[in-house]
């Protein structure tokens, strides 16, 4: 093979170790443990002149050398990389394509002058909001997605170039360091209304709405040059447009409500927040206090064979998480109802997680102690109202926030809102990335 001849990316076959590519770096990132703790080894996006993009993996043995030669924006000229098929297995691909790169000892990087023109300086793979749905049932991809922030204090939507928010408000958090960075960026006198990019995002779900939160591979672009930027910028000049775009908007609110009340709330009250001062008379113990989780979606998982198997993500999960779900009865002076407790709300009133208790995993019997301990004692406790419970009068909720003791509603701070509602605000505090209608502070996520 000539010394001067590159092949284009999109022709790069597994089994043959004799390519050389003229590439772009365009994303790097290290992957890290669930303590924070980032991988030696690195990945990295690069692209060709032809616009196609690959994912290279750089493993910890030869990661020393490479991180001082790889550099984001620069133009390389690689050889003696292996070309590999992607495992079923492996999830958060940021591209879709069948293979990656995985360099090795003998591989070769030398820097190439850049004109700046014949290879692109970036690339991304735009998903429409209405799109969203649809990519929160999968773990193997991660997105890109662009919009238009409409207020940083309460950051609650993205909105399309189409200047439509087909999936209501889009919930996206960031996490911890992520997320303080973001922060600083967003305070460094941008102009607004400021567009974002979020490249290699997850999309999940939460308390069943779709929620973008970011992966270690996810890069944020504020007001990018990009031609996706600059048509959004233009149409916001458009009033119809802008007033759509930018407009405020519903703020989700939180009332307070007896048992009784909750029985017999309306179809508008149909995904509302409603906190309730109760007491935890008695644990449902023919239900069992914990359940198997999917270690990449946290979805129930079914009994399989060879070993459990999540349907969300149609992959196997062999040694699945343990979490806390615990059925309770709560009562006020005005009834009793039968609620749920999920992971994180028996984990913010017992201060422990369900994996500490290994010894009693195999017992559905065996109550821990601290779970045992929750009953006769107070709690403010937020529910949201489902369909079922207006339209089917199905009397069995579910709790997505609680705090020991009885809290007030927080003062109104929205314009608009109603004497007897207020806008949702914490209950309880977590030590895990799940949130459900908490303030959060910035400094550690982020909902826009």
């Amino acid at each position: 093979m000539a010394s001067n001849h590159y092949t284009a990316v999109e022709n790069l076959k597994p089994g043959v170790d004799q390519y050389k590519i003229k590439v772009r770096v365009i994303r790097l990132w290290r992957g890290a443990t669930k303590s924070g703790e980032e991988f030696k080894s690195f990945n990295v996006i690069v692209i060709d002149q032809k616009g196609h993009r690959i994912h290279g993996f750089v493993p910890t043995k030869c990661a020393e050398e490479f991180q001082f030669i790889l550099f984001v924006g620069r133009v390389y000229s690689i050889k003696n990389f292996d070309v590999q098929i992607y495992k079923q297995t492996e999830k958060f691909r940021v591209l879709r394509n069948a293979t990656q790169l995985v360099f090795n000892q003998d591989t070769i990087c030398q820097q190439l002058a850049d004109d700046g023109v014949t290879i692109p300086a970036n690339s991304f793979d735009f998903y429409d909001h209405s799109q969203l749905e649809e990519l929160s049932k999968q773990t193997t991809y991660l997105a890109d997605v662009v919009g238009i922030i409409k207020d940083y204090d309460n950051i609650r939507d993205l909105t399309n170039r189409h200047g439509q928010s087909q999936s209501s408000n889009i919930s996206v958090t960031f996490w911890d360091n992520f997320g303080q960075n973001f922060d600083q960026l967003m305070k460094s006198g941008l102009e607004k209304p400021v567009i974002i990019i979020i490249s290699g995002c997850r999309v999940g779900k939460w308390n069943g709405e779709v929620d973008i939160s970011n992966n270690t591979a996810t890069t944020v672009y504020l007001n990018y040059k990009h031609h996706s930027v600059v048509t959004l910028r233009k149409l916001l000049t458009n009033p119809e447009f802008a007033k759509k775009a930018l407009g405020k908007p519903k703020v989700k609110s939180m009332a307070m409500a007896t048992v009784k009340e909750l029985e017999n709330l309306g179809k508008d009250d149909i995904e509302g927040f409603f906190m309730a001062h109760v007491k935890i008379t008695k644990i449902d113990e023919t239900f069992s206090w914990f359940y198997n989780a999917c270690t990449s979606c946290d979805m129930e998982v079914t009994v399989g064979n060879p070993c459990p198997i999540c349907e969300a993500c149609n992959r196997y999960v062999p040694y699945p998480q343990k979490k806390f779900k615990i059925h309770v009865v709560a009562e006020d002076q005005t009834g009793q109802m039968p609620v749920v407790l999920g992971d994180r709300e028996v984990r913010a009133i017992t201060g422990r997680r369900a994996s500490d208790f290994a010894d009693q995993i195999f017992s559905v019997q065996a109550f821990p102690g601290c779970v045992l301990g929750i009953t006769d004692k107070e709690y403010s406790i937020v529910i949201q109202i489902r369909e079922a419970n207006v339209l089917n009068k199905f009397k069995y909720y579910w709790a997505t926030n609680i705090c020991r003791g009885f809290v007030k509603l927080p003062a109104e701070a929205d314009e608009g809102a109603s004497s007897s509602r207020a806008p949702t605000s914490q209950a309880a505090e977590s030590t895990d990335n799940d949130q459900g209608i908490s303030t959060v502070d910035l400094n550690s996520s982020l909902t826009v």
